[in-house]
């Protein structure tokens, strides 16, 4: 029985003398970090990376930024559908269109010249004799200023108005010189276009 119990003791203090070494172990090494430890860094020759260290950006920026380069808008083509008057710049080439028309067609004793640019009645024989009796009055003198149109914005007397039946009617002139030209048309919506009807032209106001 003695013998059993001085085995255990003997082991009981065995085991207290590991922990009490393990322990200490334990405490050395926590005290040796609280100390701050060994500096692996420096002991390895290993730099810390700080912003001193960080190697300087060389490269400049530009003193200005490249400019964006926009997408170029193309205005939509116009199409006359006859629903509404033509806008004032598509007006302005109807209008200028018309009289150098006009003025080939006297020059040239021609009246065919300005079939594109009138409704069908003008086309057939009744209307051809009424279009020659309207130019023949330029065909010995034809006005200078009739070609002139192209280089000047002509002046409307009033902004023109779809009717109901679908035409419109402008007047106005355009300031050439020595002459203004003075002109009265009547556009019809016809075959896709707009084509004179009803006209009057001269340098001098109309009635």
């Amino acid at each position: 029985m003695d013998h059993k119990r001085g085995v255990v003791l003997g082991c009981v203090g065995l085991f207290l003398l590991m922990l009490v070494c393990t322990g200490g172990i334990t405490l050395a090494l926590l005290l040796f970090n609280l100390k701050g430890g060994t500096d692996t860094a420096k002991d390895s020759g290993v730099r810390p990376v700080t912003a001193a260290t960080l190697p300087k950006a060389t490269e400049k920026l530009p003193a200005t930024l490249p400019k964006a380069t926009l997408p170029k808008i193309v205005p939509p083509v116009y199409k006359p559908d006859g629903k509404q008057v033509p806008p004032e710049d598509e007006l302005r080439k109807l209008l200028t269109g018309t009289i150098l028309d006009v003025d080939r067609a006297v020059r040239a004793k021609d009246v065919k010249l300005l079939f594109p640019r009138l409704i069908g009645f003008w086309q057939r024989v009744e209307g051809i004799e009424s279009l020659k009796n309207s130019l023949r009055r330029f065909e010995e003198r034809p006005p200078a200023e009739f070609g002139l149109v192209a280089d000047v914005a002509p002046k409307f007397d009033k902004p023109a108005v779809l009717t109901k039946e679908g035409e419109f009617s402008v007047s106005g002139s355009f300031p050439t010189t020595p002459n203004p030209v003075y002109f009265k048309f009547t556009y019809v919506f016809e075959g896709g276009d707009w084509k004179l009807g009803n006209w009057g032209l001269g340098t001098a106001p109309l009635p």
